[in-house]
């Protein structure tokens, strides 16, 4: 993992397929490669509570997976869930397949949730969820990994369509006026500062040549309306997010958990052999996935906590019930 120093171009989500090109034609017996098998992840996206008691978390509860890849879904059992921070106590609060990165207001009366490509929000009390008073709050576009102001007036998210009727990037929606503004082209996983009037983001940059160098962050301020560049991150980077107290980054890169200090320095990797999508507890814990698509294990995709620095990993959440064929 390398840090960049130079800016050069930024553009949308893409994915590169890395080919050696000779001029001459390879010999390979004439047999083909077969893909690699991808595993199912059983566990996504957690997020904490404010009061750092609950859980919120995306479960696909699998059944059974075989050595292929293939799998199969209790679709019945799969949506937002929510548990106790220790991963006990586990229930399902809204059933559904589609449903992406849930989390509590300030206030916790209410979960923002993304579902279809839009963004929602549910009222919440006394361990359960309203749904009969849903409220939808983007109409339109591909529109992803919404998170709260820490005054709960906004929210702000990622829009992946980029065309002549709504830019694609980050943008900032007031829960009372209804107003939307875009702040950054190109750009997805926001994450809003603690203690500052700061977005913290993410987007993809590449060198003139085509090479994809990297994923940048870069900081959003409310104040005065401008962008700083923070840090080039060789690899793909994904989730960075604010500590409590806003002097730590946490992130996902290549499927690993690293943190570094919110200034870019310090660069830390917690895992390996697999984690992604990280989250802060307000008592600088971590909770993360223990994934590896790659793995095919039945402890595979749940639920964890660590530390801060990496030690005292355990985990939260099982696969009860999988058979693995």
């Amino acid at each position: 993992m390398r840090f960049y120093s130079i800016i050069l171009v930024c553009l949308p989500f893409f994915v590169i397929t890395n080919c050696n090109i000779t001029g001459e034609k390879q010999n390979d017996g004439g047999g083909i490669s077969l893909p690699s098998p991808v595993y199912p992840q059983a566990y996504s996206e957690p997020s904490v509570s404010p009061d750092g008691s609950k859980l919120l978390f995306v479960r696909n509860k699998i059944t059974k997976i075989d050595k292929a890849g293939g799998f199969s879904i209790d679709s019945d059992s799969s949506g937002i869930w929510m548990s106790d921070s220790d991963g006990r106590n586990m229930k399902l609060l809204l059933q559904s397949q589609n449903l992406g990165t849930p989390s509590f207001s300030p206030d916790m009366k209410w979960i923002l949730f993304e579902g279809g490509a839009q963004v929602y929000k549910m009222p919440f009390a006394e361990d359960s969820v309203k749904t009969d008073s849903l409220v939808q709050l983007t109409p339109e576009g591909r529109n992803f990994y919404p998170d709260w102001s820490p005054d709960g007036k906004w929210i702000v998210y990622g829009q992946s369509i980029c065309n002549e009727v709504k830019e694609c990037g980050i943008w900032l929606f007031n829960l009372n006026s209804k107003s939307e503004k875009n702040i950054a082209k190109f750009g997805n996983y926001p994450d809003w500062h603690p203690l500052m009037n700061n977005i913290l983001y993410r987007t993809r940059a590449v060198l003139p040549s085509g090479q994809v160098i990297g994923d940048s962050l870069w900081t959003y301020s409310l104040s005065d309306s401008t962008t700083s560049f923070l840090a080039f991150i060789e690899g793909d980077n994904r989730y960075p997010k604010y500590s409590s107290d806003g002097k730590t980054i946490l992130f996902q890169s290549n499927q690993e958990i690293w943190t570094m200090e919110s200034t870019g320095d310090n660069l830390i990797q917690l895992t390996t052999g697999g984690g992604v999508q990280p989250t802060w507890t307000p008592v600088h814990k971590i909770i993360y996935v223990d994934y590896s698509y790659s793995r095919f294990s039945k402890d595979n995709g749940t639920l964890w906590m660590m530390n801060a620095d990496g030690s005292g990993k355990r985990q939260l959440t099982f696969n009860y019930g999988l058979e693995l064929e």
